[in-house]
């Protein structure tokens, strides 16, 4: 399906809260769910737009990009592609939107390029695992809300998550260390934290990071 069919993978208040989608000078962090939809830039044109986000094998960092070129943007046919987040800059357009930029040509790659089996990346795709829910050490569990990424280096910094369980909107949002996070083969994430330790201490609230 192509993204011009697709709405965003996060829609609610939350999702608005706590980051920008570029980071000030003192904040160097992005939403993983700002990346996914964004346009692609050569520095010059744009020329697609990111489609999904893969983390690494230890999902401790961001490891491609995957991206879509559309009749918007070439007239001949849709192509897909990607690029290693080594490859790549994270900026703002002039209306603050965050663009993915990669000037180097060479380093967009073709899907058959790709060494990553369908099985191993299942787990590991920024979309996937914002679907999903985190078991904590007392087998509670809540919903992933977002990823946070340094946008320097690409390492994931924190997984959020959505304390509310009654409401549709909320601003209860805590953020979990990636160092305290795991994420199984099986897609299953688990935190080494209690679900008591992130209600009650300070250092998992938003404010905190």
């Amino acid at each position: 399906m192509s993204y011009l069919k697709k709405t965003a993978l996060v829609s609610c208040v939350t999702c608005a809260l706590a980051l920008p989608a570029i980071a000030n000078a003192d904040d160097h962090m992005i939403k993983a769910s700002n990346i996914i939809y964004s346009d692609i830039t050569n520095g010059l044109n744009t020329f697609g737009r990111i489609e999904n986000v893969l983390l690494n094998k230890n999902s401790d960092a961001v490891e491609y990009l995957f991206f879509e070129t559309s009749n918007t943007f070439r007239p001949v046919s849709n192509t897909k592609g990607f690029v290693e987040i080594n490859n790549v800059k994270f900026n703002a357009d002039a209306g603050g939107k965050l663009q993915v930029l990669v000037q180097d040509t060479d380093a967009q790659r073709k899907p058959t390029e790709l060494k990553v089996t369908k099985k191993e990346a299942e787990y590991r795709l920024v979309s996937k695992l914002l679907d999903e829910y985190m078991v904590f050490s007392d087998q509670q569990m809540r919903q992933i809300d977002d990823i946070i990424i340094d946008r320097k280096t690409g390492k994931v910094k924190y997984f959020t998550v959505d304390m509310a369980t009654d409401g549709f909107f909320s601003d209860d949002v805590r953020a979990i260390p990636a160092s305290e996070v795991h994420v199984k083969w099986s897609g299953q994430v688990i935190s080494s934290a209690s679900l008591a330790d992130v209600t009650s201490q300070k250092k998992y609230q938003m404010g905190s990071m």
